[in-house]
């Protein structure tokens, strides 16, 4: 993909220590969340050229992370999370001499990232990250038919990749202990040309989570 997988996220990260601080002090922290991702798929690793074949990609999903952090002060932190961003598609459909074909396209990995925060009350708070993605990219050919693509059902190939990382997003602070975060990530071009193709992950508005408090 040539533009990148990103993931919006509704988080509710929870302080694991037993103060009676808000969520923007010091300390650890655990959270969860979920939402619609979005991929652009690069046109050089997947696109056929033949005018015969049809070509569409269904390039949103559902992704969602598990995650845990430390807050070193008011405007310091740092984050590690795995990340599922889901299921993509790229499908071909063309004549009965040619076949048709689905490639499903799946991305999770590894991230880690420091955390900028800019404390705008004492209940709401403005972030930024940047960091790493480790990731790792799977394309399975399914549903394929014909002599074009028979041959290839149920091939797969997988690809790791590290990239740049990055996001920003808002937090609020409701309880002593817990917090609502809506973010947008940016987890850059994953795949490789010569394997499973590549794709940009990105995510799509409307993420919501469900917080794991630790007493």
């Amino acid at each position: 993909m040539r533009k990148p997988i990103w993931l919006l996220l509704l988080v509710v990260p929870a302080l694991l220590d037993a103060g009676g601080a808000r969520a923007q002090s010091q300390g650890a922290y655990i959270g969860v969340g979920a939402g619609a991702s979005n991929a652009s798929f690069n046109s050089s690793g997947f696109q056929l050229g033949n005018p015969g074949v049809a070509e569409s990609a269904d390039k949103t999903s559902t992704g969602g992370k598990v995650f845990a952090g430390f807050r070193f002060n008011r405007n310091v932190g740092a984050e590690v999370s795995y990340v599922d961003l889901g299921k993509f598609k790229y499908s071909y459909m063309g004549a009965p001499a040619t076949g048709t074909a689905v490639v499903d396209y799946k991305v999770s990995g590894f991230t880690v990232s420091g955390v900028a925060l800019l404390p705008v009350s004492e209940e709401f708070s403005l972030f930024g990250r940047l960091g790493a993605f480790v990731s790792t990219t799977t394309a399975t050919v399914s549903n394929a038919t014909g002599p074009v693509f028979g041959s290839f059902d149920g091939s797969s190939d997988t690809a790791h990749k590290t990239t740049v990382y990055f996001g920003a997003g808002a937090q609020y602070d409701f309880l002593q202990r817990l917090a609502v975060r809506v973010e947008y990530e940016n987890y850059g071009e994953v795949g490789d040309s010569d394997n499973t193709g590549r794709a940009k992950n990105q995510p799509d508005l409307g993420e919501s989570a469900v917080p794991f408090p630790v007493a």
